[in-house]
């Protein structure tokens, strides 16, 4: 039996979705409580400080300040963002690989392949992970919206994401890839997608706690309606599958 819940169908990468979710929410809200109560934490080990071990001192002294703090809160923030997105990014990857398992007549296309291409596989599951990973790389590289086209059109789910989640989870992607491609850096292409106020050319982005709250929501609300639409259409198939 694989990760099959007793009271409800859930795909496996709805869970590995969740865990991953999870654990990576918990190290920012841990870090915020460790910033709000840094004094009380310091003067605590200070008063015990015969207790206290040299690297916990010098961690301490690295933080002698307000701003050196916030800074490092914005650097975790930063990490955490870029981990809620990939995660989001797997488990759509994940899902599709899926249901592309228990409905391989999906992958059909009229594109080419070259028949060395073909023979170069040892085995139909080792070119079918080939045409998915292609699939699958292709439509990422074209963004969020391709993919929702993909899994409304060539799927056929049936599903509506909140217009404001799908804002927020397209503007998380955005930020996402400037942390990562940009070191956060606010260039042409992001000023033109985001029209919001507060950002100019060459600013950082910073992330406070409630914005990385609010991304997360919308990033679990639409796997939530995805996840819904997938068992919807193809939840008995899975079941049997799951259960081999």
């Amino acid at each position: 039996m694989k990760n099959v819940n007793k009271n409800k169908l859930c795909t496996p990468a709805y869970f590995n979705f969740l865990d991953e979710n999870i654990n990576t929410y918990r190290i920012a809200a841990i870090v915020e409580i460790f910033i709000d109560n840094f004094d009380i934490i310091k003067n605590s080990l200070i008063t015990n400080q015969g207790h206290t071990l040299e690297i916990t001192k010098s961690i301490l002294s690295e933080f002698d300040n307000r701003t050196k703090l916030n800074k490092f809160s914005q650097d975790v923030n930063k990490i955490v963002l870029i981990r809620l997105v990939d995660n989001f990014n797997t488990y759509l990857s994940e899902v599709i690989n899926l249901i592309i398992t228990v409905r391989p007549e999906i992958l059909k296309t009229s594109d080419k392949i070259e028949i060395e291409k073909v023979l170069s596989f040892s085995s139909i599951e080792e070119f079918r992970l080939y045409l998915f990973e292609k699939k699958v790389n292709s439509l990422s590289n074209q963004g969020f919206s391709k993919i929702v086209d993909f899994l409304k059109d060539k799927i056929r789910l049936n599903f509506i994401i909140n217009e404001n989640d799908n804002q927020l989870l397209i503007k998380a992607v955005d930020i996402r890839n400037l942390f990562v491609h940009k070191r956060g850096v606010v260039d042409n292409k992001y000023l033109d997608k985001n029209k919001e106020i507060g950002y100019q050319l060459g600013q950082v982005i910073n992330i406070t706690i409630e914005e990385l709250k609010g991304y997360t929501n919308s990033i679990e609300n639409t796997v939530r309606i995805i996840e819904d639409a997938v068992l919807k259409k193809f939840g008995d198939k899975i079941q049997q599958y799951l259960s081999r």
